[in-house]
């Protein structure tokens, strides 16, 4: 697996190795479920917490190097997420057309 940097986005990386939760919460960020986790880098969280960003880092790829490390998901999420309309709503690819439309706009 790819060694994890400063700017990867916290969640991200749980995505790709939940294994990795319990380096975090050791650490001192129990930031796990909360929504800032989908936007702040682990750097960003790491100086937040009052942990340097380079033991953090240092500790997680220590850990997805030994064995107990199994990557569960290669691609973050955010790089395989349904593209989105220009309403926000994201669009199954897979719908016919009419199963697309809102309710309203097939009476």
């Amino acid at each position: 697996m790819a060694k994890v940097t400063k700017d990867m986005i916290i969640a991200d990386v749980i995505m790709i190795n939940p294994g990795v939760i319990p380096v975090l919460m050791d650490m001192g960020m129990h930031c796990i479920g909360c929504p800032i986790s989908q936007a702040e880098s682990l750097e960003e969280g790491a100086i937040v917490h009052g942990i340097d960003p380079d033991v953090l880092i240092n500790k997680i790829n220590e850990f997805l190097e030994s064995d107990d490390a199994i990557s569960v998901v290669e691609t973050p999420i955010r790089e395989t997420a349904l593209p989105v309309m220009e309403t926000g709503i994201p669009v199954d690819e897979t719908k016919t057309d009419t199963e697309k439309k809102p309710d309203s706009e097939e009476k």
